[in-house]
């Protein structure tokens, strides 16, 4: 389970356990998460900088950091059987990224 602030704290969930396994810090505000699956352990977060970070989530560590737009990410969805993502942005964009 993750759960992202616009503070700018995104915490891991151990949901068998009850307990907070990391608690990352974004660039800025989280406003959107997405799990990308099949690697269930990455989260992608989008920020209101216009920032998406990859985050692996057994570790506490960025993978990646991408500057995607020039506001806040809304929407982020992962193709992950093609090697990309999509994002959002209230800047009225949306693009495609390169896993």
């Amino acid at each position: 389970l993750a759960c992202g602030t616009l503070s700018g704290s995104v915490s891991i969930w151990d949901v068998r356990t009850q307990k907070v396994r990391h608690t990352l810090s974004a660039t800025a505000g989280v406003v959107s998460l997405q799990w990308c699956f099949p690697r269930e352990h990455n989260v992608m977060c989008g920020a209101l900088d216009g920032s998406v970070t990859l985050w692996d989530t057994r570790s506490g560590g960025v993978v990646r950091h991408w500057r995607a737009h020039s506001d806040q990410v809304l929407a982020i969805d992962v193709l992950e059987d093609r090697g990309v993502f999509v994002t959002g942005s209230a800047d009225q964009t949306v693009r495609i990224f390169s896993l």
